[in-house]
């Protein structure tokens, strides 16, 4: 399994998420743009490390405090292409929505 810290946006705690399978190792480091599965859908988040793999990476998961199935990353965009984004009309709306309280 391959996990990764995140950050939501404006929070200060890290959680971990499952990354998908087929993602290299070095495919996200840290800062990244990432948007993951919550409980109140998806949302962005910066990833607080690169991608961890192990075969006890559940157990670490565990130690850490989090709780199993881990969420699923859905989709990440690599720092430098997070200007090009930010630049597209009306992303935020649907991607950002910073009023948003989370209940964690």
């Amino acid at each position: 399994m391959k996990i990764i810290a995140a950050r939501h946006i404006g929070g200060n705690k890290v959680y971990l998420f499952k990354c998908p399978g087929n993602w290299p190792i070095t495919y996200i480091q840290n800062g990244d743009l990432l948007f993951v599965d919550t409980i109140n859908g998806r949302t962005p988040a910066i990833a607080a490390s690169g991608i961890m793999e192990g075969e006890r990476a559940d157990e670490f998961a565990t130690l850490f405090g989090a709780y199993l199935p881990l969420k699923p990353v859905t989709g990440a965009v690599k720092r430098e292409n997070v200007i090009t984004l930010i630049s597209i009309p009306g992303w935020e709306k649907d991607y950002l929505d910073l009023d948003k309280k989370l209940p964690f």
